[in-house]
């Protein structure tokens, strides 16, 4: 099998935090977005059906939702029907597997490309391959309004974060402040004092980073945005690093619990 880019992401001799190894692959599919798209995998090879404008079916959706990330509205506010308007979270997980290229539309289906095939029946490969694609969305503004890119090895260096202040709930800005100590880039955007700035450096950290993986992952457990009557103002989200965080993410590090830096010479270093 030919090795990829992603097979060497998020590795013990790579990485600073890394996907731990185990002898039972199921163990990955206790994500949500791996056990999700593992089962899309096995859809796919007999052809997952499309509506005509190319969304997946009531059906589909019914099949796949249970397995995968959670969407806030549907939770909240369910529909009578399953479609993709009623949960627009969702939705987004669905348009981010376009871009991982293990799927390709084909006749009002949604067929497996070479790829695809090649990851059928390797959850371990596909959780890391997952990992590196939602690292290149973090460095894009494809699925969301924010300007900023990129991310580098954001989502690497947050998991060692959590893992070091993970052990109780902390607002997302506080994990912000901590990235942007080691991310010129975000903290160029960071650290500029004009609104528009304030009003979208956090914002985009918790959507790409926070958000988009670690709790599509079921990495961390999060205490949504609520609003606050006696500021009058919603809170920002809180995060803690999950139980499978613990049981799945392992951290090179010395002996004492100080955060180290990403290896510079990491061959999975994204510029």
């Amino acid at each position: 099998m030919k090795k990829l880019m992603s097979d060497h992401f998020w590795t013990k001799e790579q990485d600073t935090a890394y996907l731990k190894d185990f002898a039972d692959e199921s163990v990955y599919l206790e994500m949500p977005l791996v056990n999700m798209t593992y089962r899309m995998l096995d859809m796919a090879a007999e052809g997952i059906p499309l509506t005509k404008v190319g969304n997946p079916t009531t059906a589909v959706i019914e099949e796949l939702y249970p397995l995968g990330p959670k969407d806030f509205f549907w939770e909240n506010y369910p529909k009578k029907k399953m479609v993709l308007s009623a949960i627009p979270e969702w939705a987004t997980v669905w348009d981010y597997l376009q871009y991982v290229e293990l799927f390709r539309k084909y006749k009002g289906t949604l067929r497996l490309t070479k790829l695809g095939k090649e990851m059928k029946g390797h959850p371990k490969r596909l959780a890391h391959h997952l990992f590196y694609c939602v690292q290149l969305m973090a460095d894009t503004a494809l699925l969301d309004l924010y300007d900023f890119a990129p991310f580098n090895n954001s989502l690497n260096y947050v998991a060692v974060l959590l893992d070091t202040y993970g052990d109780e709930f902390r607002y997302v800005d506080f994990y912000a402040a901590k990235y942007a100590e080691v991310d010129p880039d975000f903290a160029f955007c960071y650290e500029m004092t004009e609104s528009q700035y304030i009003n979208e450096a956090i914002p985009c950290f918790n959507v790409r980073i926070m958000e988009r993986f670690f709790d599509w992952m079921g990495l961390v457990d999060m205490i949504d945005s609520r609003f606050d009557k006696e500021q009058n103002k919603f809170t920002l989200q809180q995060y803690k690093a999950s139980t499978l965080f613990k049981k799945l993410i392992g951290v090179n590090r010395p002996e004492s619990r100080v955060v180290i830096p990403i290896w510079i010479n990491n061959t999975s270093m994204m510029n």
